[in-house]
């Protein structure tokens, strides 16, 4: 020990005497030549000896301990290096137990180094053994390889992907965690995530799929790279991968190259959705193209065989002639949603009444309601209720989603509609106890061909491009639509919202509004008589919104005994009712002379020139094909009110 330069001179005049090794000269022979080839060696040198690994070092150890080489000689290696003896702690028991170890490249926190307080070292742990072969120390050759590394980071950081150095963590001799060492600028702007260093996979992603542990595990325990693509759910993220083993056969690091793919992960299955959805609308199609095929299929076979027969030919073409008809709205249905989805039609501006829109909605879906003995309710604002819009369109929206609501959904249910007017906009829902969405469908129901599950409810078919249609109409006005459900079984509610119109658009009657009927001195009084509530209640929240008093009946002779009264200014008398028809109940009313004086319109769904001229025979003044028009109502109205106002 007479060699070895400054540590050499230092170990000779250490006061061993008060250590557990003692003075220098009862040292084992194994220790003294362990010790003089420490000190001959040019490289990085450490001995630890008995059971406290007591430490010795050479000269070249010096840029390794930074300030500690000044005191840490004869002390425990636990002293020493306490910042690193949680995971060394189990290495050096194994180590006293005669165990070897060669870690390449470890990164590895080193207090008393304020210029580089992390470094990273390639070391060889091997036992030493004293004069009878028990273990009593450990020679360890120790290079710090921080300066590649760091060049190695260097290129790395410069890559598009990231980067993670891993430090595989055992529990129980199996792999449990992995411990982030270092990382490059990249994996920032991949994942999202700051301040990792230091800390493991699950404390920094928690919740984190056990796939990523299991793959990372395979990878360290067959070294065997791997190139997978998974999810991080709890990053709402998808990464493209490649984990490798990185260092020598035996290390514990990992190394991780990925690529944030979520953008490409969701495109590709929103196609695989819309592939999907391709699919079950062929299959749709397919199954209501063959249900009018059908019996075109057997008319044609029955036309050869009973050609001589007038009366069969003529029910069997009157067979055809529905389902061809049937096909055709089929047709013309895909064509209108291809245009309207695709922006390629021109509205029809004008003021247009919302009141309106509902009432001929109603009258649309009025047969399913009532084949299905659907029970609808209203509740309508009576306020204007004016946008700019389409009428036919809008019609063709809100008929849509009562369409929609009275087929798929069992016997008897209830469906209801509102309108409430606010400040800017217009808005109307309609409600059905129907069998609901959930909420997967709720997400994704106004997108083309997407139906619900087809139920025994669902056997009215449909190709799912109702509600895309309605989407596409209410936006290219301007509003909004959303849906809401609890859950399958438990209905849905349909909202939309339009922009209000405050002005009325020039070529277009402008409708009586409530303000401008308080300058009449008295509301004119309309009598409206139909046997059909809804359809009653609808026309009378239409004739109230323009401002006018409306008295409703529903039976037409209650009406007649009620007339004379309430006193009405005009009629409004639907033609088909039971008892007496409209056109007998306005002969009896012109039979009483103090009711001569009263407008009598008939409002019905005969609208041919002769049932016009039957209607004036029978007493009316007017008369109104249903559905009504709103302009040509108003203008009524109005030339009524300003006459009653005269003659006040």
């Amino acid at each position: 020990m007479t060699q070895g330069g400054e540590m050499g001179k230092r170990i000779q005049g250490h006061d061993w005497t008060s250590t557990p090794m003692g003075p220098i000269e009862q040292w084992p022979q194994s220790v003294k030549t362990a010790v003089d080839i420490m000190l001959a060696n040019p490289q990085s040198v450490l001995v630890y000896w008995g059971p406290n690994q007591l430490m010795l070092f050479n000269d070249a150890c010096f840029p390794i301990l930074g300030d500690k080489q000044a005191w840490a000689l004869g002390k425990p290696f636990r002293e020493v290096f306490i910042e690193v003896w949680k995971d060394f702690g189990p290495v050096m028991n194994d180590l006293m137990a005669g165990k070897s170890f060669y870690v390449e490249n470890q990164a590895l926190p080193i207090s008393g180094r304020p210029s580089r307080p992390i470094g990273w070292f390639t070391y060889s742990y091997t036992p030493l053994r004293d004069e009878s072969g028990t273990v009593q120390g450990i020679f360890c050759v120790a290079t710090e390889t921080t300066e590649k590394v760091i060049a190695d980071q260097t290129l790395i950081e410069s890559m598009d992907e990231g980067f993670i150095a891993f430090q595989t963590l055992y529990e129980d001799g199996r792999i449990s965690d992995f411990l982030y060492l270092a990382t490059n600028p990249a994996f920032q702007a991949q994942t999202g995530l700051v301040g990792v260093l230091g800390r493991t996979l699950k404390e920094v992603v928690p919740g984190v799929e056990r796939q990523w542990i299991e793959i990372f595990g395979q990878v360290m325990s067959s070294g065997r790279g791997a190139r997978f693509t998974q999810e991080a759910s709890p990053l709402g993220r998808w990464f493209d991968c490649y984990a490798f083993r990185y260092g020598t056969e035996d290390s514990t690091r990992l190394g991780v190259l990925f690529r944030d793919i979520t953008h490409a992960r969701l495109v590709d299955l929103e196609l695989a959705n819309v592939s999907r959805r391709k699919d079950e609308f062929l299959a749709m199609l397919a199954h209501e193209l063959r249900n009018p095929l059908a019996p075109i299929a057997a008319g044609a076979s029955l036309l050869e065989m009973v050609s001589g027969d007038a009366d069969r030919v003529k029910k069997t073409g009157a067979v055809i002639a529905r389902q061809v008809s049937h096909m055709t709205g089929l047709v013309d249905d895909l064509l209108d949603v291809s245009r309207v989805t695709r922006g390629e039609v021109n509205l029809n501006l004008s003021a247009v009444d919302v009141h309106q829109v509902l009432f001929d909605s109603v009258e649309q879906v009025r047969p399913i309601l009532k084949a299905r003995r659907h029970e609808l309710s209203l509740d309508i604002s009576p306020q204007s209720a004016l946008v700019h819009g389409d009428l036919k369109r809008l019609v063709q929206a809100f008929g849509n989603l009562l369409s929609n609501a009275a087929k798929y959904m069992p016997d008897g249910g209830r469906i209801a509609v509102s309108m409430v007017v606010e400040q800017e906009t217009i808005e109307v829902s309609v409600t059905d106890t129907g069998q609901g969405m959930s909420p997967e469908l709720l997400k994704q129901c106004f997108e083309l061909f997407v139906q619900g599950e087809r139920t025994s409810e669902r056997t009215g078919g449909g190709l799912g491009i109702g509600l895309a249609l309605v989407r596409s109409i209410v936006e290219l006005h301007k509003g909004s639509v959303h849906a809401e459900s609890p859950g399958v079984g438990k209905g849905s509610r349909f909202a939309v919202s339009l922009p209000r119109a405050f002005r009325q658009q020039e070529g277009n009657p402008e409708l009586p509004t409530v303000a401008e009927q308080q300058h009449a001195r008295e509301r004119l009084k309309v009598l409206l008589v139909d046997d059909n509530e809804d359809a009653a209640q609808m026309l009378g929240m239409l004739v109230e919104a323009m401002g006018y008093e409306v008295v409703i009946d529903y039976s037409p002779i209650a009406a007649l005994k009620r007339v004379d009264q309430e006193k009405p200014d005009v009629c409004l008398f639907d033609i088909g009712m039971p008892e007496m028809d409209g056109y007998e109940l306005a002969k009896a009313i012109r039979m009483i002379p103090t009711l001569g004086h009263l407008t009598l319109v008939a409002v019905t769904g005969y609208g041919q020139p002769e049932d016009r001229t039957k209607a004036i025979q029978a007493g009316f003044d007017e008369h109104f094909a249903k559905p009504v028009n709103t302009s040509t109502l108003a203008d009524l109205l109005a030339k009524h009110q300003r006459l009653k106002c005269v003659a006040d």
